[in-house]
């Protein structure tokens, strides 16, 4: 027998939904066939049945708890979980599937730390399997509430979900992750409703995670663009941030991709960006490795770093370094 993990999120119905659920249980009271619509009208109210509520179900229409709960686990209609303020319903049809939505539905569970059909303890998120959406063309798709996401790989998550930056979200791992980078290249979909708004999220959520993420280069690309002409194009310019570099591009077709490469290399090059007092080629900040014990701890590996740096003035020529070769033939006689 399959077993049914309950949630450990305490039930809070409020004075106002235990009046709705008693209105219509005193309704159907006495009337063949009451069980169903009665648990269909507790789910509606309060978006899932909890045992507290299967008990009053069970109390007001005169039947045992056991067969209300037969009932809630034998359709898929009901759920004996809450759903969270953002309900994150992963497509594991067909199409999806091959293009990698159990990726994302792995990222999503690690970073939250629940599985189909739970909800996090503060109540914020729950997340959900669900079979085709009818998205196939968007492959891999996810949907937040009524919002639908396509094209995904597990590195959008963060941009997706507000509150990464909070720890309570998605994405804390990869916010450090992109702290130790010296140039941030922003990406959002020329599809989106407010380019402009969707570059503002992602850089609110630097900077509650790290106001000094502020302070790196930033370029913003306009992606799938080969769904734009010219003319919108134009359109859709005025409209974006004028602090950073912006391109448009598009993977299909190629478009702005070689434009791309040159802004990323012309800002990266920039003296701003260089460490001081080292080769004029190197064009990286100096990496801050404050987070990496932490994170190794975090991944269980061993945190003990035993490193030994040398300096460079220590090794005047890399030629005059000599090893010491071992005889292997002496070895094997």
């Amino acid at each position: 027998m399959a077993k049914i993990k309950l949630t450990k999120v305490p039930f809070a119905g409020t004075p106002e939904q235990d009046a709705k659920l008693t209105e219509k249980l005193d309704e159907l009271k006495g009337v063949p066939g009451a069980l169903m619509p009665a648990m269909q009208t507790a789910q509606e109210i309060y978006g899932y049945l909890p045992v507290e509520v299967q008990k009053k179900i069970a109390d007001a229409l005169d039947v045992s708890l056991e067969k209300v709960f037969g009932v809630a686990t034998f359709y898929s209609q009901f759920s004996l979980n809450p759903k969270g303020q953002y309900q994150i319903s992963v497509c594991l049809g067909t199409a999806c599937y091959v293009k990698g939505s159990g990726d994302l539905l792995a990222a999503i569970e690690r970073e939250l730390n629940i599985k189909h059909d739970e909800c996090t303890s503060d109540g914020r998120f729950s997340l959900l399997e669900t079979r085709c959406i009818g998205c196939c063309g968007l492959a891999p798709v996810l949907t937040i509430n009524e919002d639908v996401y396509g094209k995904l790989v597990p590195a959008d998550i963060p941009g997706i979900i507000e509150g990464a930056s909070a720890g309570k979200g998605l994405g804390l791992r990869f916010l450090r992750h992109i702290e130790r980078n010296s140039l941030l290249l922003f990406m959002v979909p020329a599809d989106s409703d407010d380019i402009r708004k969707e570059y503002e999220i992602l850089l609110n959520e630097l900077r509650t995670f790290n106001p000094e993420m502020l302070d790196k280069q930033r370029v913003l690309a306009i992606t799938k663009c080969d769904m734009l002409d010219q003319e919108l194009m134009d359109e859709i310019e005025p409209t974006l941030p004028e602090s950073i570099p912006h391109v448009f591009i598009s993977a299909i077709s190629g478009l702005g991709i070689s434009v791309l490469k040159d802004i990323l290399w012309e800002e990266l090059n920039k003296e701003s960006n260089k460490i001081e007092g080292k080769i004029e080629s190197i064009a990286h900040r100096a990496k801050d490795m404050s987070h990496l014990k932490e994170e190794l701890k975090d991944e269980g590996e061993d945190e003990d770093l035993g490193y030994e740096y040398i300096d460079d003035e220590d090794i005047e020529d890399l030629e005059d370094f000599e090893y010491e070769e071992e005889d292997w033939e002496d070895d094997k006689k």
